[in-house]
Formats: C-alpha cells, sequence, structure tokens
C-alpha cells in the first residue's frame, strides 16, 4: 500500500514548493494537491489520506476549518498544520494535529513531521 499524502495551500507558489519537498522526502508516495477546500474533503472523505499538509495562512480561516471537518471525516489522518506564525495554535492542539510548520517546509522540517507522526503510517 502506497502511502497517501495530500496538500492544501490556496497559493500556487506554496503548493508547488510544498509538493517539490514533500515529494523529494516520501518516494513512492502517492501525493494529491489542492487548492480547494471541497476538493480536499472529497478526497478525504473517500480516500482516508494518512497524511495532510495543510495551509493556515488564509485570510478567512479556509484552511483552519478544513483541518476541523477534515478530523471529522478522517480522525486518523495525521494533520500537520503549515503557516507562518502559530495561527489557531489553541484551536489546532484541540484537535489533536500531528504536528506544526512554522520555519517553512524544507526537507528537515518535512522529514521531523514525518518522523513524529500522531497515527502509525
Amino acid at each position: 500500500m502506497r502511502l497517501k499524502i495530500i496538500i492544501y495551500d490556496d497559493d500556487r507558489k506554496m503548493r508547488r514548493r510544498m509538493a517539490r519537498v514533500i515529494r523529494g522526502i516520501n518516494k513512492g508516495a502517492e501525493i494529491h494537491v489542492f487548492k480547494e477546500t471541497q476538493d480536499a474533503l472529497d478526497y478525504v472523505a473517500e480516500h482516508q489520506p494518512e497524511v495532510a499538509f495543510i495551509s493556515t495562512e488564509n485570510e478567512d480561516g479556509r484552511g483552519y476549518f478544513l483541518i476541523k471537518r477534515m478530523k471529522y471525516l478522517s480522525p486518523r489522518t495525521n494533520v500537520i498544520a503549515v503557516a507562518s506564525e502559530y495561527r489557531y495554535l489553541k484551536e489546532l492542539t484541540e484537535l489533536r494535529v500531528s504536528g506544526y510548520v512554522t520555519e517553512g517546509i524544507t526537507k528537515e522540517t518535512v522529514s521531523e513531521e514525518m518522523e513524529n507522526l500522531r497515527y502509525a503510517v
């Protein structure tokens, strides 16, 4: 079985960067990239991915609400929040996200999060 990872960010440049770094670390993983929250939710409901890198940088909170809904649809998906600052930290902690990346998406930060997932993959 191939590891299923999703990426969500409404910024095209960041989606590409995240995908490139995550693919470099997780060779052979099935990676799906989303710009629209509903598309991401539809995928999560059907495929129950093991890992999700979700940006919470959106002005209107779409990333946070996506995580909240995802945890309901797929409670054992390891959700890693991605932001330049600790937005929604209290709320995300209560949702039991697996990790939080604030230093930027690098090989080091992705590797660290993948090595410390909340749920086994």
